[in-house]
């Protein structure tokens, strides 16, 4: 009882958060938010550099005990608490500043940049990407399609040999008449 008067009378000046003596718990302040990890990170406005969209959150950063490493985070937009959005990216990303750069890469011919978040936020934009270790890897030529057959992302501009694009899906192009 000692340890909550105390609190609660003379509390130190916490970095984004305080102690609530209505319910014995820390509590973030206006403009942070408490991660799974147990600690406080400030509310920003950070960018997803490979869809362009923004989203309220944080980096997780490094250095963090039970593998809450390298987390780009998301907060509702509504409570400003952290509700569980958040994408793993490991090596896959660096951020700077409030910038999340994905890693590029090539997927099944394809150019593509990780994205920073969630697949049902990159879904929502309308690109073209792929699921690949919990990443959305998002094509940065828009315009390839999916080749179900070949296997790869290819151009309906310059198609595979044999194949024509017919504007909704990849058909074998007509032999030529003798």
């Amino acid at each position: 009882m000692l340890f909550r008067s105390y609190q609660c009378s003379a509390q130190p000046a916490y970095v984004g958060y305080t102690y609530d003596c209505g319910t014995g718990k820390y509590v973030a302040n206006d403009g942070y938010f408490l991660f799974g990890n147990g600690g406080f990170y400030q509310t920003i406005t950070w960018v997803d550099s490979a869809t362009g969209v923004s989203s309220l959150g944080n980096w997780s950063g490094s250095g963090n005990v039970g593998g809450w490493d390298l987390k780009a985070i998301q907060v509702n937009p509504t409570t400003k608490a952290w509700e569980g959005a958040y994408v793993y990216m490991g090596s896959n990303a660096t951020w700077s500043g409030s910038t999340c750069t994905g890693a590029a890469g090539t997927l099944y011919g394809a150019s593509v940049h990780a994205s920073c978040l969630p697949e049902s936020e990159v879904g929502a934009t309308g690109m073209t990407y792929k699921m690949d270790g919990g990443i959305a890897w998002v094509l940065d030529n828009q315009n390839l399609r999916w080749h179900p057959c070949l296997h790869i992302y290819a151009d309906p501009a310059a198609p595979p040999d044999g194949w024509v694009w017919n504007g909704s899906s990849w058909v074998e192009a007509p032999s030529p008449k003798p």
